[in-house]
């Protein structure tokens, strides 16, 4: 285990090192200029990143959440008025704050619907289909990630109008 000073020394080496790295410098020169092995740099630099990811997220994570509390609030607000005057603007403005909440929770996925009719028009089965975009590796069946990197496919089982009920 390090010692209270060989953590300072190190710490101190990993602020120099963040700082000639991203100045573009290659590990060779960064290790040159501090004059320590080229291999300690590599090291310091793993570190520095996988730390600048980390906070990279918790910091975007953060801002999303703060960002959705901020709208939840006008969102509140909006219908207080709303309910207070019976103005449409204040519904207006619901229905913009709910739709920006839908797009940053990626909730408005791209879906495609397949209607097959029995023949009292009445679906009999309903099955749902999760594919890659066209254009992706996948086709048909299930596959597993979130909906918003997906195309959703509803098949509903029953009678073949001759056009096969396709909605596109």
């Amino acid at each position: 285990m390090a010692t209270a000073y060989q953590r300072a020394v190190r710490d101190k080496r990993r602020l120099q090192v963040a700082e000639l790295y991203l100045r573009r410098l290659r590990q060779v020169e960064i290790a040159e200029l501090l004059e320590v092995d080229q291999g300690t740099i590599s090291r310091d630099i793993a570190y520095l990143r996988k730390r600048w990811q980390r906070e990279a997220q918790e910091g975007l994570e953060g801002r999303i959440g703060q960002e959705l509390a901020e709208l939840t609030e006008m969102d509140r607000e909006a219908a207080l008025r709303f309910t207070a005057t019976k103005k449409r603007g204040w519904l207006e403005t619901r229905l913009k704050i709910k739709r920006r909440i839908a797009e940053m929770l990626g909730l408005d996925a791209a879906f495609k619907v397949h209607l097959e009719r029995a023949d009292d028009g009445l679906p009999k089965v309903i099955e749902i289909y999760l594919h890659d975009f066209p254009g992706g590796e996948g086709e048909g069946g299930p596959a597993p990630g979130p909906v918003s990197d997906m195309e959703v496919e509803v098949t509903l089982s029953g009678h073949d109008s001759g056009d096969g009920g396709r909605q596109d």
